[in-house]
């Protein structure tokens, strides 16, 4: 299966500008980006060093127009930016998850088939 370039660029802007804007304003930290394939499917991990998700929340960041508590306040957004990217990554034939998220670090995983 070929994978929409444009479409897959979509979800990892959005991943990784909130990675980057869970270190709060003019807040230091750190993203990694992971890479792999297993068993026909292509991973990417987004960790960033920030403030984690609190977990009362965690059921509801995908939901459309959810904006966790500290978003509300710190950054802009309509609370889109997660359920279009599950919206796409299933479109794509594939899942983003939240794997973990901790004060400190939260990783999403985005999975899709690999040719």
């Amino acid at each position: 299966m070929q994978i929409d370039s444009a479409r897959l660029q979509q979800i990892m802007i959005n991943l990784l500008n909130n990675a980057q804007q869970s270190f709060g304003p003019e807040a230091e930290g750190t993203i990694h980006v992971n890479v792999k394939q297993e068993n026909g499917q292509a991973y990417v991990e987004v960790t960033d060093s920030g403030k984690g998700i609190e977990e009362k929340e965690k059921e509801y960041i995908f939901e459309r127009f959810f904006r966790g508590e500290n978003k509300k306040y710190e950054t802009h957004g309509l609370g889109l930016g997660l359920a279009f990217s599950l919206m796409i990554a299933q479109s794509l034939h594939g899942d983003l998850i939240l794997k973990s998220s901790n004060p400190g670090e939260t990783t999403f995983v985005l999975r899709f088939p690999a040719e």
